[in-house]
Formats: structure tokens, C-alpha cells, sequence
């Protein structure tokens, strides 16, 4: 009997019979993509789905699933329902057909993608695990030194500190020092001017009484000379006290230079290490 379809419904079984064979003998790219071959026409299944979404892109006798069906159905299929050539019995088997040819197209489709891209893609998880892995090892290295790095500056800064309080107290005792010592100048010249008032007194009395001018002489003499003595030492212990105080100080201040310089040593070090780090990244 004449095949009463279209020649797109026509089309469309002879390329769902055919489509496995093609699958086999295309490329990759085009059974995966579809890139290369031309489209398939629609089949029963999409016409009928299409149908029921009322899409409008479809021509008018499609529109409606029965009118489908009547339409597509060859011409010894149009019998009554309860007979052997009802096109619903034909659609039924249409469909099935459709099906089967669509799993079997996926099945085989499955079956490429794996031999294709199975072995590329699990090489390459394992690649990807074994750097994450040695990334995490970095990381955790990186992270301890960091650490490590963190405890040795703060200690560098608590010894700071601590240098800098003992700077500041040297600063202060060699301040106090001064004072003595300016204290001490002070003291020398009152003695001196006393010893001058004394002598200007002796001269004034040496016409009145030889001896007890020479006696009061040579005591006013052997005062100045305790008094200049002990100013002298005073003076001399003010001046190594003083000594003493510089060269703490002059210590200290080479201490602090050289915590300064390994702690830009460290911030260099840690600058480095982060433009090398986004570098890497």
C-alpha cells in the first residue's frame, strides 16, 4: 500500500533506522557537538512531545497529537482502534522503535566518551590530586615557618623592648650624672671663691699678727687643698660614671641598629616569599 506520510515523517523514520550506523562513522567532534553533520528530522516522539507543548513553530496538521498521528501514519495504519493496522498500534510501535534506536545512540555515544576521554580525563584527576597534594605539603610547610618567623619576631621585638627601657634608663642615669657633675663644678668654684676671700682676708690680717696669720694661713691652705681634693675625686667619678653611661648607651644604641636591620632583613625575606608566591599562583 502507498505510504500515505510526508516526505519529512518519511525522512525522519528512514533516519532514526540509520542514525546508530552513522554514529559509528562520524567524528568525535561531530557526535559530540554536532558540529559537521546535518540535523536529523524530527521523529514521532519529538513531533508528538512538540505537539503537546503547542509549539508554534510547528506546521498546523501537527499541532494536535491525534492529527499527528493520522498524519504520519502510512495509509494501511488508518484502520478503527480495535484493529491490527489502528495507527495507534503504529505509533505505539513507532515509538518504541524510537526509543530503542535513542538508547542504543546512547549507549554507543557512552561508550565513545569513555574510550576518547576516559584515560585523558582520569590522568588528569590524578595529576590534578597529586599537585593539590604536594600544594597542601607546601602550604603546611609554609605555614610552619610562618609561625616559626612570627616567634622569632616577636622575641626580637620583647628583646627590643627591653633594650629600649635599658637605653632609656642609662639615658637617665647619665642625665642624673650631668646634674652631679654640674653640681659638683658648682661646688668647686664656691670653694674656690672661698679660697680666694681667704686669702684676700689672710693679706688684709698679715700686718697684725704674723703667726696667727701663717697659722690660720696654713689652715685655710690645707682647706682648700681637702676641698680641691675632694672635688677632684668627685669630679673623677662623675667623669668615669659619665664614660661608663656612653658606653652603654653607644652598646645599646648598636644593639637597637642591629635588631632594626634583622628585622628589615625579615620583612625583605617575607616580601620575597609573597612575590614569589604570586608569582607561583
Amino acid at each position: 500500500m502507498e505510504d500515505r506520510r510526508p516526505a519529512s515523517a518519511r525522512g525522519a523514520a528512514r533516519g532514526a533506522a540509520r542514525q546508530p550506523n552513522e554514529e559509528r562513522v562520524r567524528p568525535l567532534s561531530a557526535r559530540l557537538a554536532g558540529h559537521g553533520v546535518e540535523p536529523p528530522e524530527l521523529g514521532l516522539a519529538e513531533v508528538l512531545a512538540s505537539a503537546c507543548r503547542d509549539q508554534n513553530g510547528l506546521p498546523g496538521e501537527f499541532k494536535c497529537p491525534e492529527a499527528a498521528v493520522l498524519r504520519l501514519a502510512p495509509g494501511g495504519r488508518l484502520r478503527p482502534c480495535r484493529s491490527v493496522s489502528c495507527c495507534w498500534r503504529w505509533a505505539a510501535c513507532e515509538l518504541l522503535d524510537e526509543c530503542l534506536a535513542a538508547a542504543k545512540g546512547a549507549a554507543e555515544m557512552r561508550k565513545v566518551l569513555e574510550e576518547e576521554l576516559g584515560d585523558s580525563i582520569l590522568e588528569k584527576l590524578l595529576g590534578l590530586e597529586a599537585e593539590h597534594q604536594a600544594l597542601q605539603r607546601r602550604l603546611q610547610e609554609l605555614r610552619q615557618e610562618l609561625q616559626r618567623e612570627q616567634s622569632c619576631r616577636r622575641s626580637l621585638e620583647d628583646q627590643l623592648v627591653q633594650m629600649q627601657k635599658q637605653v632609656d634608663e642609662a639615658e637617665l642615669r647619665a642625665l642624673r650624672s650631668a646634674q652631679l657633675a654640674e653640681r659638683s663644678q658648682a661646688a668647686q668654684e664656691r670653694a674656690e671663691d672661698a679660697a680666694r676671700e681667704l686669702a684676700e682676708e689672710l693679706e688684709r690680717q698679715a700686718k697684725n699678727s704674723p703667726e696667727e696669720l701663717r697659722r690660720r694661713t696654713a689652715e685655710a691652705e690645707a682647706e682648700v687643698v681637702r676641698v680641691r681634693a675632694e672635688c677632684e675625686k668627685t669630679v673623677e667619678k662623675h667623669q668615669s660614671e659619665m664614660l661608663h653611661e656612653r658606653e652603654l648607651k653607644t652598646t645599646y644604641y648598636l644593639k637597637v641598629k642591629e635588631l632594626e636591620a634583622m628585622e628589615n632583613l625579615i620583612a625583605k625575606k617575607h616580601a620575597k616569599q609573597r612575590r614569589l608566591k604570586k608569582l607561583k599562583t
